[in-house]
């Protein structure tokens, strides 16, 4: 059995000298296994590495490195106190942890080299809504007042809805340097109805251009969420923008807004439409980085919204069961009863 073994092993003599070793031992250390008797034991395993928790480097007699976890036991022979050793070569799993932790720094290196590209990637993208929603504002202000007896009243109206979108914009660009410093957004118990009221009427803009039937459904009981207003609002302009375009040149295109309340404290709200649907493939989440559907999608948005939602502590996800028959995006949010 010690012989045949294919484990390493060394009987020591009381006087820690090396008695016998097998075949995988002589292996091993790359020596002739008759070469070992009477060697000291603490030429290849000093008394500090036996029954030690982490593995003990020790230099073979042809130049390797190895790493050897030992484990010692006492086995009595001829009435003297002998003890067997078993070795045990980790060298390759701490050469493939090695190997991985540089790959990991690798990997960091190239993330810290392109976070300049995503970061405006990101600005650009958080950026386009609003600033669509300005000049649709003013656009529709000047047809107002470029006709022969100008509209000056509904004009104002407009001019007005495109002050607040700057502001939004300001507010916009002051959130996303919070987000890329990682600060915890600044969280408000809010009206559900209030914050969804602005949502829908930007939701009109965002899916003007689209032709499509725009419908929202409001859960009416009296809520509150917790949530910072513009960022939550921007995840839902977002996704409703990836539907307007995801329904562009589709019959009877259509978008909804809708939410309601399964538990207590937690209000769901969906953004679905009767576009195409989505891939939805194990291997492949949606909300990873430079993940896309669009043929010239950076793959930013969906990341940015996961991140938003889930320090909000809620949850976003994806299914194909829209009731328009095309793709819809859920996110939850903690609610109270108002």
């Amino acid at each position: 059995m010690f012989d045949d073994s294919p484990a390493a092993m060394l009987v020591v003599d009381p006087a820690d000298r090396i008695a016998a070793v097998n075949d995988a031992t002589a292996e091993l250390f790359g020596i002739d296994r008759r070469a070992f008797a009477g060697l000291p034991l603490d030429l290849f395993v000093p008394p500090s590495s036996r029954n030690a928790a982490a593995p003990h480097r020790s230099i073979t007699a042809d130049g390797r490195t190895l790493h050897v976890r030992v484990l010692s036991k006492p086995i009595p022979l001829a009435g003297r106190a002998y003890s067997m050793l078993y070795l045990r070569d980790e060298s390759e799993a701490i050469k493939a942890a090695e190997q991985l932790a540089e790959t990991q720094r690798g990997l960091y290196r190239i993330a810290r080299a392109t976070s300049l590209g995503q970061l405006g990637s990101s600005i650009a993208h958080e950026l386009n809504q609003p600033l669509g929603a300005i000049a649709n504002y003013l656009g529709v202000a000047q047809a107002l007042l470029a006709g022969q007896t100008p509209q000056v009243a509904p004009a104002n109206e407009a001019l007005g809805d495109a002050l607040r979108q700057v502001f939004r914009t300001a507010a916009v660009l002051r959130k996303l340097r919070e987000f890329v410093a990682r600060r915890p957004p600044t969280l408000q118990w809010l009206d559900v109805h209030a914050l969804m009221e602005d949502v829908v009427r930007l939701a009109h803009l965002a899916v003007k251009e689209s032709g499509a039937q725009f419908e929202a459904c409001i859960d009416r009981g009296p809520a509150e969420i917790l949530v910072d207003a513009v960022q939550i609002q921007q995840v839902l302009l977002n996704l409703l923008v990836n539907a307007a375009e995801a329904v562009e040149n589709r019959p009877s295109p259509s978008i909804g807004l809708r939410s309601w309340s399964e538990h207590p404290d937690t209000l769901t709200i969906a953004v679905e439409d009767s576009g195409p649907g989505v891939p939805l493939k194990e291997d492949r989440d949606l909300f990873a980085p430079f993940q896309s559907t669009k043929a010239e999608g950076v793959g930013i948005g969906l990341t940015i919204c996961r991140s938003i939602v889930e320090a909000h502590g809620g949850r976003i996800w994806c299914d194909n069961e829209s009731t328009l028959g095309g793709a819809r995006f859920l996110l939850s949010l903690p609610r109270r009863d108002a």
